[in-house]
């Protein structure tokens, strides 16, 4: 059984995201900037919050899902020791929507 649906794909710099083009990629830009923060009480820092449901979770690289809460334990951390955290060049994403609205963000990219 196949399902049908859209899809938009972006390849490039993050700056050059088409946020305007789909929901998907307006999200991901303010995801991207969210967790890109090093100051944490930031506006792009605050507006994760907004953006994201309050049981929300994180899986990178396979690992276990963590909840925001633990996340941002480590944000917190990163902001110690790093002078500059972003995703890099280049960027590769998909905003795929299922026939019934369902939508899924993919990206590709690497942490600089």
């Amino acid at each position: 059984m196949s399902t049908k649906g859209t899809f938009t794909h972006y390849s490039g710099p993050l700056s050059g995201l088409p946020a305007t083009n789909s929901p998907g990629f307006l999200f991901l830009s303010t995801y991207i900037a969210g967790i890109d923060a090093l100051d944490r009480t930031s506006p792009a820092a605050k507006k994760l919050h907004e953006i994201l449901a309050p049981t929300a979770t994180f899986t990178n690289n396979g690992g276990d899902s963590l909840p925001l809460s633990k996340v941002e334990l480590m944000f917190g951390q990163r902001q110690g020791i790093l002078e500059k955290f972003e995703h890099g060049y280049p960027v590769v994403t998909w905003d795929l929507v299922a026939e019934g609205g369902k939508r899924t963000v993919i990206i590709e990219c690497a942490s600089l």
